[in-house]
């Protein structure tokens, strides 16, 4: 009976973070509790699938898509426009986070199958390689 008890208070612990985090970023999403939520599609233009992953606080979204060839790239839409992230000389980028002033990191693959980190600031890629140490894509 306690252990059911101590399993019902953290379920419902958890619950109740889970509607106060969601809460917030309804909030900080500028959606007021009492509004309609808006869907919107976001589909890069040709794309067999598109995977956004990030938002700002300036609402400029990144994510990644596959292309009809297979080829997964990174994408950044901001304003209702999409741009291709690719790291030249990359066989395959994806992108996974945007900050406000519009810094991108994400990972890419090298023609030695090898993958890196990057950040792309400014339209400059940078390499963020972590000296010594393995880099392991996610997913």
């Amino acid at each position: 009976m306690i252990r059911e008890i101590v399993r019902t208070n953290a379920t419902n612990m958890w619950l109740g973070a889970l509607c106060v985090v969601t809460f917030g970023l309804m909030l900080a999403a500028g959606v007021a509790a009492d509004s309609e939520p808006k869907f919107t599609t976001i589909d890069f233009p040709d794309a067999v699938l598109t995977a956004p992953y990030d938002i700002n606080s300036e609402g400029d979204i990144v994510g990644n898509f596959t292309d009809v060839g297979n080829q997964m790239h990174g994408f950044l839409l901001r304003n209702g426009n999409f741009t291709a992230i690719d790291f030249p000389g990359a066989t395959m980028t994806h992108v996974y986070g945007i900050n406000s002033p519009g810094d991108v990191v994400g990972e890419y693959r090298d023609a030695g199958n090898i993958w890196h980190g990057f950040l792309l600031r400014d339209d400059n890629f940078t390499t963020t390689d972590v000296p010594e140490g393995k880099f392991v894509p996610w997913g």
